[in-house]
């Protein structure tokens, strides 16, 4: 063997000696694990209270709305649908999720009257979210702040509230609606 193929030759092998170290290293440091599917996080289950088809109710006992929430995207969000009695009130529909960026559920909604909400944060307990939305005030200067709290209650009824408050003013009533499993 020449001395010039013998040098290939082992500049070769060495090369193919320091891959497989690189190799072997890359594969000795683990990658961070893959997050659980939605199916199977915690996070998203803390939504699956919410499922189902319910009637929504004024506080004069009126019915208000047909609300139905149902699972979908394998479990990475709750589907919801507002179908008002009233023909002329304000049809809606939006989601439910948990962002794992925010840590945090959120809601969007989005109506045919034009109203819309995006809660990107939220009070999370056992059967009972809050979420918390921001927009400009209606005086047109600062900010309204909306609390808007869905709770399982212990007949198996749910109870929405949201309170307001106009530029840091104290929280005030303005909407409540039990909604009862429909019929």
């Amino acid at each position: 063997m020449s001395r010039r193929f013998r040098l290939h030759h082992g500049a070769v092998a060495a090369a193919l000696i320091a891959a497989a170290g690189l190799v072997h290293s890359a594969s000795a440091q683990t990658a961070p694990p893959a997050p659980p599917a939605c199916a199977a996080d915690p996070n998203y289950r803390q939504l699956d209270y919410l499922v189902g088809h319910w009637d929504a109710f004024k506080t004069d006992g009126s019915k208000t709305a047909e609300v139905i929430l149902e699972p979908a995207l394998d479990g990475c969000t709750v589907t919801f649908a507002w179908k008002p009695v009233v023909a002329t009130a304000q049809t809606g529909t939006g989601f439910f999720t948990y962002s794992r960026l925010r840590k945090s559920p959120m809601f969007l909604y989005a109506g045919n009257k034009g109203g819309d909400t995006a809660a990107l944060k939220a009070e999370a307990k056992p059967n009972d979210i809050t979420f918390l939305i921001e927009y400009p005030s209606a005086s047109g200067t600062g900010t309204t702040v909306r609390r808007f709290r869905l709770a399982l209650q212990a007949d198996g009824s749910m109870l929405e509230t949201s309170h307001i408050s106009d530029n840091g003013a104290p929280f005030k009533p303005s909407f409540e609606a039990h909604w009862k499993k429909h019929q």
